[in-house]
């Protein structure tokens, strides 16, 4: 069991880092309100900036992608040496 743990931690680190490689940051936006909600069409046609909406930006470093697939190969390998119970 352990060992599919760290196998799958180790395929989303790889994943994570090839993601963050192509892309150069990543914009969230907080949640909104159930009222701004009730209106599902609307609000997702609606894509304005608002006095309400904020964003966070995320610039990762030019090492974090790198990082990121380097320790998930190094899991991913030792979760493949790992003799099976």
């Amino acid at each position: 069991m352990w060992r599919t743990f760290f196998l799958a931690v180790g395929i989303a680190l790889a994943i994570f880092g090839g993601e963050f490689l192509i892309v150069e940051r990543a914009v969230w936006a907080e949640a909104a309100n159930d009222s701004d909600i009730k209106n599902v069409s609307a609000y997702m046609l609606d894509q304005g900036e608002t006095e309400e909406q904020t964003s966070t930006d995320f610039h990762p470093e030019p090492w974090v992608p790198w990082a990121m697939l380097s320790s998930g190969a190094v899991i991913i390998l030792y979760c493949f040496s790992v003799p099976r119970d």
